[in-house]
């Protein structure tokens, strides 16, 4: 009867009165109600998950879990996924990481592939702050679990910033520091080759310069289009070689 009972003031979202139910269940010794019970501990986590209500879900769940109940347990790495992608969104960052990596622990594959990801999207929202430090690191860890398809760009993107910071305040040293960086990160990054060539001529580095040109020609760039028609650089190294590799061009 209590079970019954318990399951008809479930299916009406009268969680409260259901759980009373199913514990009276248990306490006049129908076995089977533990289990209804732990179902229904599982099932209260599912709509509280719809609702966002993440706290009160993720509570559900682990009274399902401690309950018996396996497929909660794999629900909760679901929800705390899902958890870790709103708190994203509102730039909860910490509290985002922390669910995202529980997710992991409980097994959940998607988060895994997720939280690389998640670290790519910290570092963009960092760099758009203004902590270009975060930002790095950020990028950086991105990159340690796996990301080799967005964080290698937009950190490489963000070292050339810096790079180009430096030059245009004459410290040539840490302006190629920071490129060379970029390269680490992201080799065929044709925007690093080109403002690494560009201070060596400024330097009078020429056999340096031509040989980043002419990297960044391989990579399938055509030198910097400001360069293209002036041929004003010293030696004209831009314009020959952009030249050369419109040869290259039509003989391919």
């Amino acid at each position: 009867m209590f079970t019954s009972k318990g399951y008809a003031q479930e299916n009406e979202g009268r969680w409260y009165d259901a759980e009373a139910s199913y514990r009276e269940a248990i306490r006049r010794g129908y076995k089977q109600a533990e289990g209804y019970l732990a179902g229904m501990f599982n099932r209260k986590g599912n709509t509280l998950w719809k609702n966002e209500r993440w706290d009160d879900a993720e509570a559900a769940y682990r009274e399902a879990i401690q309950r018996g109940n396996a497929v909660a347990r794999e629900n909760l790495a679901k929800m705390l996924e899902s958890k870790g992608i709103a708190l994203e969104r509102a730039g909860r960052w910490s509290e985002a990481e922390a669910a995202y990596r529980e997710s992991i622990q409980g097994g959940d594959t998607d988060a895994a592939k997720n939280l690389p990801i998640f670290f790519n999207n910290k570092g963009i929202a960092l760099q758009k702050l203004g902590y270009r430090d975060k930002a790095e690191a950020a990028y950086r860890e991105a990159i340690h679990l796996g990301d080799d398809r967005y964080a290698p760009s937009n950190l490489a993107n963000m070292l050339n910033g810096r790079g180009i910071a430096n030059e245009n305040k004459g410290d040539y040293s840490r302006a190629e520091r920071a490129y060379l960086d970029a390269l680490r990160v992201h080799p065929s990054d044709t925007y690093a080759l080109e403002n690494l060539a560009g201070l060596m001529s400024k330097q009078g580095r020429w056999a340096d310069a031509e040989a980043k040109y002419r990297e960044a020609i391989r990579h399938g760039d055509k030198v910097p289009e400001e360069t293209e028609p002036s041929c004003l650089i010293p030696k004209a190294l831009p314009c020959r070689i952009w030249g050369d590799s419109m040869k290259l061009s039509s003989i391919s």
